[in-house]
């Protein structure tokens, strides 16, 4: 019998098998934490980093359409601070194509003592309806990358949000407001803010509370900011408000960044400080600002109102002072906050309600934060609409001769809303379009034995 022919076999051990695995694992373990460090060393932001840019802040500038304004917070000052931008693209972004831009720097002592730098930057020669991508930093620690859109440089249709005094419990119960004020506008194109921000300027705490509530809203969506008496000193000096933000500076001599105006795509929207309401500068500035305006709406934001719906206030100096000069110049929306309160007018001209497609103006007051005032009853009168004990958010939309006002409670559901109209012989239209309910209730009105307590 011949052999049959065969193969022979080698089988290797177990435990070589044991230490070539070991040897691969290793070779990729260290090959990710290169990796790793290399990205790391590309972009860094570590929160525990003191130079980390936080409360990173869009503003509206006065050439939307060519321009955009941003400001952070730092601890240790440096003369590097800056920021990058670059049109959008739609996969990762180059940095080596960013422009860089240099930041000027203001430093404010709090309350407890500390002092923190503020940053901010202009983007300007900007292409209009476009796009653009941004980071903040030193040069080396710098912040995510987000994104805003430059507004169009011609009339065409927006919406954006409105919102009254936050103030007090921001991050605990007016967080959820302004989060579902972006879910029903997630197009609004910017924020306005009728001013009481926070309820104290030089404690910390709060302005953490007001950028923490928000979230990253701030970094994508500009603002409209309009100061309330909370918002500055008791003397009416802005030692915060100033450094902190980069707003506009076409007011008056002496209170730029607290009034001046914004054409955004065919309105012209005015913010008015209302602490200094009787100040011959700014009348006089607001007459002009008013007379010479080219787009077709007109929207005043200002603190406090012209008909109060709060505690027991009256606005009776603010009325004779201001109102003719709206009446005059057709201003169609004053938008309002400080009276903790909702309280929407009629049409209203010299005094009177009129009808709905006579000359007049609308005025509106409204709350975000959870801080609470009874119900004046002494302009009822003069409202379509008003409610105590309600956190509300608003959603306006322009197009063309088309003015749509929306607000909502804080649980989503419509409680207000109405529509101007501009008509062919250059007036408006009123047409309202609020819901029935039991608002205003009995009991959200003061007594006249009650103490009002408000400031």
């Amino acid at each position: 019998m011949k052999p049959s022919s065969s193969i022979e076999k080698k089988h290797t051990s177990p435990r070589v098998w044991m230490i070539f695995l070991l040897v691969v694992f290793a070779s990729i373990l260290v090959t990710s934490q290169a990796a790793d460090r290399a990205y790391k060393l590309s972009k860094v932001f570590s929160a525990a980093d003191d130079m980390a840019p936080e409360r990173i802040f869009l503003a509206v500038t006065a050439e939307p359409a060519t321009s955009q304004a941003v400001s952070w917070r730092t601890r240790p000052t440096s003369n590097t601070l800056q920021a990058q931008i670059v049109a959008s693209p739609g996969g990762p972004i180059k940095e080596s194509e960013a422009d860089v831009v240099k930041a000027v720097v203001e430093s404010v002592v709090y309350g407890d003592g500390q002092t923190m730098y503020h940053a901010g930057v202009v983007f300007k020669n900007l292409k209009p309806s476009t796009r653009y991508a941004y980071c903040v930093g030193d040069g080396q620690t710098w912040s995510e990358w987000n994104h805003f859109r430059t507004a169009d440089d011609k009339p065409a249709p927006f919406r954006f949000i409105y919102i009254g005094d936050q103030q007090n419990n921001i991050k605990s119960q007016w967080s959820r407001v302004i989060r579902d004020a972006l879910l029903k506008a997630p197009d609004a194109r910017f924020i306005v803010n009728a001013g009481d921000l926070v309820n104290d300027p030089f404690i910390d705490q709060q302005w953490y509370e007001w950028y923490d509530g928000a979230g990253w809203i701030y970094r994508v969506i500009p603002s409209i900011l309009t100061p309330g008496n909370h918002d500055l000193s008791d003397s009416g000096a802005d030692e915060v408000w100033r450094p902190q933000f980069v707003l506009p500076t076409n007011g008056p001599s002496g209170r730029e960044e607290l009034s001046y105006f914004v054409d955004y795509q065919g309105v012209r929207l005015i913010s008015f400080d209302g602490n200094a309401f009787d100040d011959e500068a700014q009348l006089e500035w607001l007459e002009k600002t008013l007379a010479g305006n080219p787009c077709a709406w007109t929207i005043v934001v200002t603190h406090q109102p012209f008909y109060s719906t709060g505690n027991k206030r009256d606005s009776t100096d603010r009325r004779e002072l201001i109102v003719p000069l709206f009446e005059r110049y057709g201003v169609d929306l004053v938008l309002q906050g400080h009276d903790h309160t909702y309280g929407r007018t009629s049409k209203i001209y010299a005094g009177q309600i009129v009808k709905p497609n006579e000359p007049g103006v609308v005025y509106v007051s409204s709350v975000s934060g959870p801080k609470m005032y009874k119900l004046n009853r002494r302009n009822r009168p003069f409202m379509a609409r008003m409610a105590g004990t309600l956190q509300l958010f608003q959603v306006l939309a322009v197009n063309g001769d088309a003015l749509s006002y929306e607000a909502y409670t804080a649980d989503g559901k419509l409680f207000d809303a109405f529509e101007i109209r501009k008509t062919d012989l250059g007036r408006t239209r009123l047409i309202d379009r609020a819901p029935k309910d039991e608002h205003p209730r009995e009991e959200d009105f003061y007594k006249e034995d009650e103490s009002s307590g408000a400031r």
